[in-house]
């Protein structure tokens, strides 16, 4: 609207001098009526020239700096919008961002995929580009191809295409997938020993208590997926429980 303003403001303005410049062309020499519009055409031309320059040329460093602070917020994990632990019982896909030192614009990604079961942790370098968008290529035991990244910000989505791989990895690689910094924002939590306790009956003669266990917790993202121990009057552990407090799924492992 201003660029447009001004242009009508320049335009008016000539109005009023093309007499002047007729008259000053003609004095010095003889001009056609046609030869004095080209010139007062010339002028209008290089005004917008000007002014066009003025409002879309932005410097080359500013635009780095732009992207170097995208890449550098973008830093750590993100879950997948759509595949999480709020959707599924037991699983969610995820990806770490982080930066290089180099130039500030280079930056390296993990990814984590399930379909249900893990079908990669694959990791590649990438240079984000002016467009806020970078590529890269991955090739691991289960799969090869190329992946692209847009940045924007608030998420960041991503599209793979599979080289080669089964028709059950490929599955896991199909469409784009947005990620996002905690799909858990807000979500209620129910209590793990409550929800065994509304599932499972009676359980007077046994304790329920939160496990703190490396060997049963190792993997699993605690406070959503919460391990507890089913003991008897003996104190030995009979059962354990996975519970997601999120969506109430319960799942019982005997133990031997």
């Amino acid at each position: 609207m201003r660029y447009q303003s001004r242009i009508m403001m320049i335009i008016f303005g000539l109005l009023l001098v093309v007499p002047l410049i007729s008259c000053n062309l003609i004095g010095e020499k003889k001009l056609s009526s046609v030869e004095i519009i080209s010139e007062s055409n010339k002028i209008i031309q290089d005004e917008i020239k000007v002014e066009t320059k003025d409002e879309t040329d932005i410097p080359e460093e500013n635009s780095k700096s732009e992207l170097r602070d995208l890449l550098v917020k973008s830093n750590g994990s993100w879950i997948d919008d759509s595949y999480n632990l709020y959707q599924n019982n037991e699983s969610e896909n995820s990806i770490d961002i982080g930066s290089k030192a180099e130039d500030g614009l280079s930056g390296s990604i993990c990814f984590f995929l399930y379909n249900p079961d893990r079908v990669t942790d694959s990791c590649a370098d990438f240079t984000i580009n002016n467009d806020k968008s970078a590529e890269f290529t991955f090739d691991d035991e289960y799969g090869k191809g190329k992946g692209l990244l847009l940045f924007a910000g608030d998420e960041i989505r991503m599209r793979l295409t599979l080289e080669t791989a089964n028709d059950e990895i490929k599955e896991a690689y199909i469409g784009e997938r947005i990620f996002i910094r905690n799909p858990y924002k807000g979500l209620k939590h129910y209590d793990p020993i409550t929800v065994i306790q509304d599932k499972t009956g009676d359980l007077s003669n046994y304790t329920l208590e939160i496990s703190d266990s490396v060997e049963w917790g190792e993997g699993l993202k605690r406070s959503i997926l919460e391990v507890v121990n089913l003991k008897n009057e003996e104190g030995n552990i009979e059962k354990l429980y996975i519970v997601n407090t999120l969506n109430k799924f319960l799942k019982e492992i005997i133990v031997e």
